[in-house]
């Protein structure tokens, strides 16, 4: 009995406010407005803001909940969302982002409340350049929830204009969009808004959305993501659990091959995203020989390997950092025969053998300019060391009395620097991704003269990649683009990969990918094309740990030979962690 009486008294209460403030709204002398009524605080006169020709910066505020019920704890940042999520589809409305609003308001130590005062209002309006803000209570009566709102001027801290819906929480939908429709005909006194139909849904939905805001507030993504898996699963058409479920994923594209030893494991623009920290270890290897006959020379062996270790973290919201060691280790050899031209009953001797390892550390940065785009870049510092010999004789014309066992070391250690600039551009809806990256070092390699008995010097080559990401079919499908360009100096040598390849999630775990590669080779003024192509896979191994797996099968210009190409085979895994450190 006191329950219902106490309900019944914050009923009349609430009623009384809001004629109160209805009335308070109109100039001196005239009647209180009624629900139907839109009066604008600048000369108290109707007005289609429309008109006026600008676009409206809008924040809207967390509502307050007056309920003894613990589930609808959250409904107010609920139903906050779900009318910024209407509103941001309304011509000429501009919705302040809820991370901009809460950003700010953490910094000046604001909560996001539906108890905004006139003072406040101005301060908030000024730090979000916002023209109005939009705040409200949600009142809980007798099972039906009554949604008030207000509109309030940041110039001057007047309340605009005010109204309420009330309906049972099973019309979520219904009420946040008849809310939206109240605003927007507000400020477009003439617009047709579309209100959805006052059809029932799982009150759980709400609640379990409200909950994943909240989450994703204390950037708390695991929780997030279980709540708005369960609130999809109950209103699958949602268009706010869809922007939320987007706004929790993000991307680096699973689809690499191994780089160069002077490359960031990550495009360096990717780390002005992170929310964890994280730290990995990669380890590629490759392949590639080349021994049938042919003149002057009959083929090649190259091996090569790379292992990195490296660590990324957010420093502050829209920038991290990252650090990588490498080591890169070739092992290559020039094949020839021994014997009359004839080349009956003899057998295949190694001309010349090559060893260059490359070691170093690379610095990372990544800055986000704006919520879609954000840049970065690396240095490396690093160190090459070459050992090599030619026809089991030293290079001062002495015999190599180790033969083919032995070594010949041609300098001292070179240091080496690597400068790298990258890109990315997002749409809102972290659905489609633009990366790319150039990089550029001053390392010079060798490859080995058969006519001349000499090893040559050449610059290795400057790379620009670019990267297209459509990720679909609710995140569980990505498809992806790579182009890549190698350009060398000192070499007469060009070469450009193009790699479409797709990705498909099964279940939480597990992940599939494959792709095809075309490569176009410009080799001593002749033009060639070959063809490859990729296939692996990731696991989420429980506890942040990750595993990455990738195969690739490809054609690309001999790093030995000045005149021909060759197919190398080439692994590429990766183990990582992340939220050891920093968890969001």
């Amino acid at each position: 009995m006191g329950t219902c009486k106490s309900l019944f008294i914050q009923a009349l209460l609430l009623s009384g406010c809001l004629t109160a403030a209805q009335a308070q709204t109109a100039p001196a002398g005239a009647g209180a407005p009624s629900d139907k009524t839109i009066v604008d605080p600048v000369g108290w006169q109707p007005v289609d803001p429309g008109t006026l020709g600008r676009e409206y910066r809008i924040s809207i505020m967390d509502f307050d909940v007056q309920s003894d019920n613990p589930q609808y704890k959250y409904l107010g940042k609920g139903f906050s969302e779900f009318i910024s999520i209407e509103l941001s589809k309304a011509k000429g409305m501009a919705i302040i982002e809820r991370e901009k609003r809460e950003e700010v308001f953490k910094e000046q130590a604001f909560a996001l409340s539906g108890a905004v005062d006139a003072k406040n209002s101005i301060e908030m309006g000024k730090m979000l350049a916002a023209d109005y803000l939009v705040a409200g209570k949600i009142f809980d009566l007798m099972g039906n929830l009554t949604v008030t709102i207000k509109v309030i001027a940041t110039a001057s801290g007047e309340v605009a204009f005010e109204d309420k819906v009330t309906d049972k929480l099973t019309k979520y939908n219904y009420i946040s969009s008849k809310c939206s429709e109240k605003i927007i005909k507000h400020f477009f006194i003439k617009s047709k808004v579309k209100t959805a139909r006052a059809v029932e849904r799982p009150a759980e939905a709400a609640i379990k959305f409200s909950k994943a805001v909240d989450a994703y507030d204390k950037k708390d993504f695991e929780t997030a993501k279980k709540e708005l898996v369960g609130a999809k699963k109950l209103d699958p058409q949602n268009a706010a659990v869809k922007v939320y479920m987007d706004k929790l994923f993000t991307t680096t594209t699973k689809f690499k091959v191994m780089p160069e030893f002077y490359t960031s494991y990550e495009n360096p623009a990717y780390l002005a995203y992170l929310t964890q920290d994280k730290a990995y270890f990669t380890q590629s290897g490759v392949a590639a020989d080349k021994d049938y006959v042919r003149t002057p020379q009959d083929g090649v062996q190259e091996h090569s390997e790379r292992t990195g270790v490296g660590y990324f973290m957010p420093v502050m919201k829209g920038w991290g950092v990252g650090l990588e060691y490498v080591r890169f280790h070739t092992r290559d050899a020039v094949l020839g025969w021994q014997g009359d031209p004839a080349r009956l009953g003899n057998k295949l001797a190694i001309v010349s053998n090559e060893n260059v390892t490359t070691t170093g550390a690379m610095l990372s940065t990544g800055f986000r300019v704006s919520h879609n785009i954000s840049v970065g870049g690396d240095v490396a510092a690093l160190t090459k060391t070459r050992e090599y010999w030619i026809q089991d004789v030293m290079v001062d014309g002495t015999p190599n009395p180790n033969e083919t066992n032995g070594t010949y070391v041609d300098s001292p250690d070179q240091s080496v620097m690597a400068y790298t600039a990258a890109l990315l551009v997002k749409n809102s809806a972290s659905t489609l991704f633009f990366d790319s990256y150039y990089t550029t070092t001053d390392q010079k390699a060798e490859y080995f003269d058969t006519v001349a008995g000499v090893f040559r010097q050449y610059d290795m080559p400057s790379v620009l990649e670019n990267t297209l990401t459509w990720v679909l079919n609710e995140k569980r499908t990505s498809l992806v683009v790579k182009h890549a360009v190698y350009s060398y100096s000192g070499r007469d040598y060009g070469m450009t990969r193009l790699m479409p390849a797709a990705e498909q999630r099964l279940g939480k775990r597990f992940a599939l990918r494959a792709g095809a590669e075309f490569t176009s080779i410009d080799l001593n003024g002749e033009s060639s094309s070959g063809s490859g192509f990729m296939a692996g896979g990731s696991a989420d191994l429980g506890r942040n740990w990750t595993f990455d797996l990738n195969w690739t099968s490809r054609q690309r210009p001999s790093r030995n030979l000045n005149d021909f190409k060759l197919r190398e085979d080439l692994i590429f895994f990766t183990f990582s962690r992340s939220g050891i450190f920093f968890r969001g």
